[in-house]
């Protein structure tokens, strides 16, 4: 499977920035969960390790969030490998204005 690596910078800090991503995973907004489901995620300290289904396919990976910046990585199924440039851009696009 492609591996999928973004990075999104922010300026919360390390605590500020996982209690904003520990919110939106626990209340996902609708136009979020229409299009996901089965989220399941584990923290540990700084690190969330999280399984989804995105439109009935399965999603792994895991973000760590560091006092400036987000990282989100893991790997693609191979139908999405077309489209992971975009994937990328809609990741970062999302993060960081959940991270303003």
């Amino acid at each position: 499977m492609p591996n999928l690596r973004v990075n999104i910078n922010h300026k919360l800090g390390r605590q500020g920035a996982i209690n904003r991503i520990k919110h939106l995973l626990n209340n996902p907004s609708a136009s979020i969960s229409s299009e996901i489901s089965e989220l399941k995620h584990t923290w540990i300290d700084n690190s969330n390790e999280f399984n989804l289904l995105v439109r009935g396919i399965k999603v792994s990976g895991t973000m760590k969030i560091e006092n400036d910046f987000l990282s989100i990585s893991g790997s693609l199924p191979i139908l999405f490998y077309p489209l992971k440039k975009q994937i990328e851009n809609i990741i970062k696009e999302h993060a960081a204005s959940l991270l303003i």
